[in-house]
């Protein structure tokens, strides 16, 4: 039997933030429009088990280093140790910009800092109190939500699975739904702060079932909802969203194949857990390169983007402001759509390597030509979840079920941190590869996602 329960807390900012998902927003937050919550699952495999705690905010993302940072304040304030705690963002669009949130840097983040710290460590505490003796019952549906957005026909994962908590009574506590989707149907233009669409159906079925009803996001890395459709980095308003209406309305599909899928009988019933945490190198895309190297490449970008800019060498920002200068560029002297893909892409590929190369971290070595990943399984047997912190791209998680043909294998996007996208040597061999938002971000090389599957079939293996 598991030792569990699922519990959330409300971690919505409380005044005006910078917000996080798009980089030509122009101004922060101007209102709230639904709350930002974070869910808790709390498991011990039986009574004298490890504690685990998996923490599900409504946030965008967090650096491996703000993660791990959080993860140890917790680990302070509740005991708990940190490897023991894990962080995966539900990746909306429209909340605080909390990549690297630290305690000690500008008002606003102190505050949310704290905010964090306080709901999440009284909710840990909330957890172990209403922690339950029983088993999960795990439900498997479709939900055509999601599309491809690096092209019409291109596959996207339609599972939804559905974990219901239930205590030894056959009493349901608590449900957690697993699909693989970004929350961008709100888009650029949107300054409230919002959960998207994931918000209308969490509460639905929270007023109908009366128990916390959290979700998990898998990989979304090149999935967007229907009403976003396929990206086209062409267009320099491609990060426009829809309105809240159409969000919402957009959210009833969610919402009934929820509906459905929890009419279903059940496909499996988990009562043991075993969590492992590792850690790969992964080949980065540009191989090793030296300080002189990378420098040297950072000022052929810079010079380009000045001319084309017309502006300064010195005023080629060196950060993802950049994509809303190169946009306004494009509008300004009417670039034709090849022009805007050229630029637009060619700034992805500058900030990614900025953030990989330029500013190295205990997880990344340019000068070996890799980046130290880590990596976290939570292995219930008949399911398990690969939390990896990238936004994943769905041919992995295609990938991952196929080598564990006799498991609900399930990929857990943007667990603690974020680190890139992360695509399959399969999406390297798409024609446009060249030019799709994803393939010309990544910092990694196309046999990464096969190293991290290799290395978690030797893990699931032992």
């Amino acid at each position: 039997m598991l030792h569990m329960s699922l519990v959330r807390t409300d971690i919505t900012p409380k005044d005006s933030v910078p917000m996080m998902g798009y980089g030509d927003r122009t101004s922060w937050s101007q209102g709230v429009h639904d709350p930002l919550y974070a869910y808790l699952l709390y498991v011990k495999d039986g009574d004298q088990g490890d504690e685990h705690v998996w923490i599900i905010p409504d946030l965008c993302l967090f650096s491996l280093e703000t993660s791990l940072s959080l993860r140890k304040k917790l680990s302070e304030a509740s005991g708990l140790e940190y490897q023991r705690i894990g962080i995966s963002a539900t990746h909306t669009h429209s909340g605080p910009y909390v990549r690297y949130l630290a305690e000690t840097s500008e008002p606003w983040e102190k505050r949310y800092w704290t905010l964090l710290i306080d709901q999440l460590a009284e909710a840990v505490h909330e957890a172990r109190r209403q922690a339950f003796s029983g088993v999960i019952d795990v439900r498997i549906g479709s939900m055509e939500f999601g599309v491809n957005r690096r092209g019409k026909g291109r596959k996207a994962d339609p599972r939804l699975v559905l974990l219901s908590l239930k205590d030894e009574s056959d009493v349901c506590r608590g449900h957690l739904f697993v699909y693989s989707c970004h929350l961008t149907a709100l888009g650029v233009d949107n300054y409230l702060i919002s959960s998207d669409w994931v918000g209308p159906v969490r509460e639905y079925w929270e007023d109908k079932l009366s128990v916390p009803v959290g979700f998990i996001q898998g990989a979304e890395g090149n999935v967007d909802p229907v009403c976003r459709g396929v990206l086209h980095m062409e267009d320099p308003d491609q990060a426009k969203g829809v309105s809240f209406e159409e969000m919402e309305e957009t959210a009833q599909i969610a919402v009934k194949a929820f509906g459905e899928t929890l009419s279903g009988d059940p496909a499996a019933v988990l009562s043991s857990l075993k969590v492992s945490s590792y850690q790969v190198d992964l080949p980065l895309r540009f191989g090793a390169m030296s300080t002189e190297q990378i420098e040297q490449k950072i000022d052929e970008w810079k010079q380009a983007f000045a001319e084309f800019l017309d502006i300064p060498v010195s005023e080629v920002p060196d950060d993802y402001t950049i994509n809303a200068l190169i946009k306004e560029r494009c509008r300004a002297i009417g670039s034709d759509d090849a022009e805007v893909l050229t630029w637009v892409s060619r700034q992805f590929t500058y900030c990614g390597f900025l953030a990989i190369y330029r500013n190295p971290s205990q997880f990344s070595d340019p000068s070996r030509g890799v980046m130290a990943c880590p990596l976290v399984l939570w292995d219930f047997g008949a399911l398990c979840f690969l939390g990896i912190p990238f936004e994943v791209l769905v041919e992995n998680a295609l990938h991952f079920q196929k080598r564990n043909p006799d498991s609900i294998a399930l990929i857990a996007s943007l667990f603690n941190g974020w680190l890139g996208y992360l695509p399959h040597k399969d999406n390297f061999l798409e024609p446009d590869q060249h030019e799709l938002y994803e393939t010309v971000s990544t910092m990694t090389s196309e046999t990464a996602g096969d190293v991290i599957l290799d290395r978690t079939e030797e893990v699931r293996s032992c």
